[in-house]
């Protein structure tokens, strides 16, 4: 007979979340990015979230209530998480049920810091910073399907990665 195709079933969120976990307890940060419906907190709706360590990085969508169990705990967790725009991003908590943690650093406010007079520029996006520091051309959401996980993942890794950058040379 035919040999059937094999279909693997996505992970669920919980041992994506896991793994994660796992992941900022050897490296101490990880950088947050949300995707969402919209630009509006108070209507829209929060579809994912690309997380970044040192290790790996996921891509991890919305898949019930435990989805925020998970990011509390892993939040709750991480010695440091990072966002670019937390803002943005944290602005979307209160809709979660999630509170406003205290242990975040933001990469962008950092590029602020190190060009105070370029931050209202080209290079204030995280698409151009990203390209311009590492020299890898970006992917955008324009492009992306909802499916394919290396869109949001970018953003996750590029933000951890400006984020060391960063880091250093504030140092």
């Amino acid at each position: 007979g035919r040999a059937m195709p094999l279909i693997l079933a996505r992970p669920r969120s919980q041992d994506l979340f896991h793994e994660a976990i796992q992941s900022v307890a050897r490296t101490g940060v990880i950088a947050a990015d949300y995707e969402t419906t919209g630009l509006n907190p108070l209507k829209d709706r929060v579809t994912g979230v690309a997380l970044a360590t040192d290790e790996k990085s996921w891509w991890i969508p919305v898949d019930g209530a435990s989805w925020v169990t998970g990011l509390r705990v892993l939040f709750q967790s991480a010695p440091q998480v990072v966002w670019w725009k937390s803002w943005f991003d944290l602005a979307w908590h209160p809709n979660l049920g999630l509170p406003i943690y205290d242990t975040h650093h933001d990469a962008r406010i950092m590029w602020k810091m190190l060009e105070p007079f370029k931050w209202l520029g080209y290079l204030a996006g995280l698409k151009a910073r990203g390209e311009h520091e590492l020299g890898i051309p970006p992917m955008y959401f324009d492009g992306w399907d909802g499916v394919d996980d290396k869109y949001p993942r970018q953003d996750a890794e590029w933000t951890l990665k400006l984020y060391h950058l960063a880091k250093k040379m504030l140092i």
